[in-house]
């Protein structure tokens, strides 16, 4: 192992598919430990179904995942998850990253942000070599401004349950996820009441769709509070999660000039929302060759 990859997928997805796992083992099979789980109400987790009553929670069990990964359990005992000791002793020394697609793109920034701004976690904040991240959610297409206003303050806090209806919502259509028609079929078939499906057969609920607004709105205004390297792929007509907030990013970010490779962005042209699944090898490639960058940068300060 050469690092650990801390990895958060997307809203309604999970890390129980063939996609996936391609991508861990080609991380693997680079000397990266991936360490993913299925977020609250996602996959096998426990909770209402892409519910999110609070986005801050799932930053809370994140950070947890990471004590217990890179500090031990709470109460000092370190978890040996189901490894090899000495592998597990290794773990918590390693340099790692935070990455993830979509809502996870948006959650590894703001880990990131949470964690170097941590006085309790300075030894664990030092080990942070940066953010990969695929389309990340920064900037959506919500509805215009009157009827965002009556969604957020009176639907969600009425019925945070309900699902939004079809015509207003786009992260559902698979035209914008995949590209491959075998994609979009594996999608088809990965919903609850299908033999063996997690994903959610649904829209996005209102509760849910309230509180990505404000996540999205916290990380879009404290864009210039980025002064970590990053590595950002995202198709410029991705028609589910703006290309915009990616620019801003790259334009508003405080990473540093002279530090190697710090503020990166690929145009995926034509290769639309779901990276994992429609350029899972030009992503292993890109996230490769940087993360070795950021190792080598990572060595010589500590050197």
């Amino acid at each position: 192992m050469k690092a650990l990859l801390f990895w958060y997928h997307g809203y309604a997805a999970h890390i129980n598919g063939p996609t996936f796992r391609e991508f861990a083992e080609g991380m693997a099979a680079g000397g990266y430990a991936v360490i993913a789980v299925d977020q609250h109400g996602h996959g096998y987790s426990d909770g209402a179904t892409v519910l999110i009553n609070d986005y801050k929670h799932l930053l809370e069990d994140n950070i947890a995942i990471l004590d217990v990964v890179t500090r031990g359990t709470p109460d000092g005992e370190r978890s040996n998850l189901g490894l090899d000791p000495d592998i597990r002793d290794k773990m918590t020394q390693l340099p790692f990253f935070f990455g993830g697609q979509s809502l996870g793109g948006g959650l590894s920034l703001l880990m990131a942000m949470q964690l170097k701004n941590d006085t309790t976690r300075p030894n664990v904040g030092a080990r942070l070599l940066g953010v990969m991240a695929n389309c990340p959610a920064i900037r959506a297409n919500p509805p215009k401004e009157p009827v965002l206003f009556l969604l957020k303050h009176v639907v969600a806090p009425l019925l945070p349950s309900r699902q939004i209806p079809k015509f207003m919502e786009k992260v559902s259509l698979p035209e914008l996820v995949w590209l491959k028609p075998e994609h979009m079929e594996m999608g088809a078939q990965d919903k609850i009441g299908q033999p063996g499906g997690l994903g959610w057969p649904g829209t996005m609920r209102f509760g849910t769709g309230s509180q990505l607004i404000d996540m999205l709105g916290e990380l879009y205004s404290r864009l210039s509070e980025v002064d970590f390297p990053f590595l950002v792929l995202h198709d410029p007509e991705d028609g589910i999660v703006r290309f915009e907030g990616t620019q801003k990013l790259l334009d508003e970010a405080s990473t540093a000039a002279d530090v190697p490779r710090g503020k990166e962005v690929k145009e995926m042209l034509g290769l639309k929302h779901d990276l994992l699944s429609n350029a899972t090898t030009q992503m292993l490639a890109a996230y490769t060759d940087w993360g070795a960058a950021r190792l080598e940068a990572g060595a010589q300060q500590l050197t």
